[in-house]
């Protein structure tokens, strides 16, 4: 049954940008595939689950004593989920013991890099959470009219993603922070600029906020194997309280100056973002799901060397190059994704009640 509107979802834009072909396999209105979970343990999320209860708006005044027993429990239930789905997934009642110890190290791994990350992030944090794990759901306008919204025949199109954090400054200025991890080297700084998922961000909330103006994007890096610190911190979590209303923000809009801090295993880079910038942005979006939409569209795989190592659909790629069926291999290896609702969880979509923050309608 077709929906009453057409949803592109972050992870369908970006697959249709790095090959066609993985978004014709995965894309929520083709394909609508992805892998069944390769490995036990998703330490990434699982830290992601952890920081979203750290910055969960509703306790950012509380004592570290308090807050930081939440976040790991956090940790520890993510972790188990993962497993869970893993089990249920292969049909397995246990682990086989290779797996299993494999499972244990990355666990610990990520571990690792949380309780290092809670020691740090009190030295850097100079912002109050507004919002963790924001809803973005705006229509997109038609590059060809812009004054129109964008539809595809008579459905609108939306565009979705959730964004990891939402925060304010001392001067009331709203930042978006991304949650990234890094495996190696630390990127170029201009890479990172030059990354757009956080920059949708801003332009979809100030889309589906208008006057609300979005200053810029906090990338916010982790490298996963860090030494643990001997103790995280028990000090207030940043100088910036829900409730103040003075100081300022280093720098301005218009300076376009990257502002980045560093630790041992983490770093943050700040951008503030113009208006203008965002402006291109929407239209650059708007373009790119219009050729989306279109049926039209051809479809081809992009091959490269660091696509391809790590790509999920690699097998029926080459099946498909190599003119063999690959229902078969795709009814093993992948399942269709999920789009029913999540049951809330502390720190999911949640709202501060203080400085800078306002309910959803």
């Amino acid at each position: 049954m077709t929906s009453l509107h057409h949803v592109v979802p972050a992870a369908d834009r970006a697959a249709f940008l790095e090959c066609r072909r993985v978004w014709d396999f995965s894309a929520r209105e083709r394909g609508d595939r992805e892998p069944i979970p390769a490995e036990p343990v998703d330490a990434e999320r699982a830290v992601r689950d952890a920081l979203a209860v750290y910055y969960f708006p509703g306790m950012w005044d509380w004592s570290p004593a308090i807050v930081l027993p939440l976040v790991r429990r956090a940790y520890t239930e993510s972790v188990a989920a993962r497993r869970a789905e893993y089990l249920t997934a292969h049909g397995l009642a246990d682990l086989p013991r290779d797996v299993a110890a494999r499972a244990d190290e990355r666990a610990e791994q990520g571990r690792a890099t949380l309780e290092a990350y809670l020691a740090w992030a009190p030295t850097v944090d100079e912002f109050a959470p507004v919002q963790v794990l924001a809803e973005l759901d705006v229509q997109v306008p038609d590059p060809r009219a812009p004054e129109r919204d964008m539809a595809d025949g008579p459905r609108p199109v939306r565009y979705r993603d959730s964004a990891d954090l939402l925060v304010t400054d001392e001067a009331n200025g709203y930042w978006m922070v991304e949650h990234r991890f890094v495996d190696g080297p630390w990127p170029t700084p201009e890479s990172v600029l030059r990354d757009d998922r956080c920059l949708s961000w801003c332009w979809a909330w100030e889309r589906d906020h208008p006057g609300r103006r979005v200053r810029g994007t906090v990338y916010n890096e982790l490298q996963l194997g860090g030494t643990a610190a001997e103790a995280a911190a028990r000090e207030p979590r940043s100088t910036v309280a829900q409730h103040r209303t003075t100081g300022a923000w280093p720098g301005t809009v218009e300076e376009y100056d990257l502002r980045i801090r560093l630790g041992d295993g983490f770093r943050r880079v700040q951008v503030p973002r113009a208006p203008t910038e965002l402006a291109a942005f929407g239209r650059r979006l708007a373009a790119q799901l219009a050729e989306m939409i279109d049926a039209a569209t051809s479809v081809y795989p992009n091959p490269s060397t660091a696509r391809c190592g790590g790509c999920a659909f690699r097998a029926p790629c080459i099946a498909l190059d190599a003119g063999r069926e690959v229902d078969d291999l795709l009814a093993r290896s992948f399942r269709r994704r999920d789009h029913e609702p999540k049951p809330g969880t502390l720190g999911a979509r949640t709202w501060s009640i203080g400085r800078g923050a306002a309910p959803p309608p």
